[in-house]
């Protein structure tokens, strides 16, 4: 359940008012943008993002793969 959002100024005056129907259309649409990139998945296989490894990559570099 999400709640209208108020967003005031360092001097205390309202700023922006978000509804909560704003928030929902954003939430819905940022999801939407987030599955349709997914594709690992639990019972998939999937191709992993080129970001997604480069990120891995440099946390964890003794796991590189090198059988490009």
């Amino acid at each position: 359940m999400l709640h209208e959002v108020r967003i005031y100024t360092a001097n205390g005056k309202l700023k922006k008012l978000i509804s909560k129907n704003e928030l929902s259309q954003k939430h819905w649409n940022d999801f939407k943008d987030l599955s349709n990139d997914l594709t690992i998945g639990r019972f998939t296989r999937g191709r992993i993002p080129k970001a997604v490894k480069d990120v891995l990559s440099q946390e964890f570099p003794e796991f590189k793969d090198d059988s490009k």
